[in-house]
């Protein structure tokens, strides 16, 4: 009797003197060629033609607890490796309320459920986890003028996201300040962030920035 693995050169043989033979060498769950050929005192036939057969597969409790934590390993490196990261630009606005953007110049995400609308201005997460927020401008103040920009989580002003500037009409002339901020939030699936704006007079935000990235997701 000839045996082997199919398409392994492998191939093992055994002397049967009985009409039955017991093979305990075998893999579990895997395809074997098997042929014979007759031999006697008067001579010996030819090989006959290959039979495959395939042994069963029974799992242990070693393999199944092998397969759990392989299972749990990978499913591990797939949440290390999920990303968000969405940056967004409007060059200049005089609007008050949620800030929109002209463009998204920056988008790597592999996270379902997770968006930036340029147009709605808000981002949207999809999974739980600690997020930063990122944002710069330049507040140009015509007269006496005031601007106050929030982060908004779900609507709610953040209360350290505060960036401020202020311009006193009697230091005469347009007054511009540069500022930026970058504070972490805790975000769960859907929850929403965006940028608000308050003023009391006609000049405007330029080159407004905005990043929202995902720090740890759970």
């Amino acid at each position: 009797l000839e045996y082997s693995i199919s398409g392994s050169e492998d191939v093992k043989q055994i002397v049967v003197e009985e009409n039955r033979c017991e093979l305990t060498d075998l893999a579990m769950g895997s395809v074997y060629s098997f042929n014979a050929k007759i031999v006697t005192t008067e001579g010996k036939s030819e090989f006959s033609n290959l039979m495959p057969l395939t042994t069963k597969f029974t799992q242990t409790e070693i393999g199944q607890f092998k397969d759990e934590v392989y299972g749990a390993i990978a499913e591990i490196v797939d949440n290390i490796r999920r990303e968000t990261r969405f940056c967004a630009i409007k060059a200049q606005t005089t609007d008050t309320g949620t800030l929109k953007y002209d463009s998204i110049y920056v988008s790597a995400n592999n996270v379902d459920g997770a968006s930036l609308d340029q147009n709605s201005g808000l981002f949207t997460a999809g999974w739980a986890g600690a997020y930063q927020v990122a944002y710069n401008m330049e507040m140009k103040s015509e007269g006496t003028q005031d601007h106050s920009v929030w982060a908004v989580v779900n609507g709610a002003k953040v209360a350290q996201s505060l960036m401020h500037s202020n311009h006193d009409g009697n230091d005469h002339g347009t007054g511009i300040d540069n500022g930026s901020r970058v504070i972490l939030v805790n975000l769960a699936p859907g929850d929403t962030v965006a940028l608000t704006h308050e003023t009391n007079g006609a000049g405007a935000l330029n080159n407004v920035n905005f990043c929202v990235s995902s720090v740890m997701l759970k």
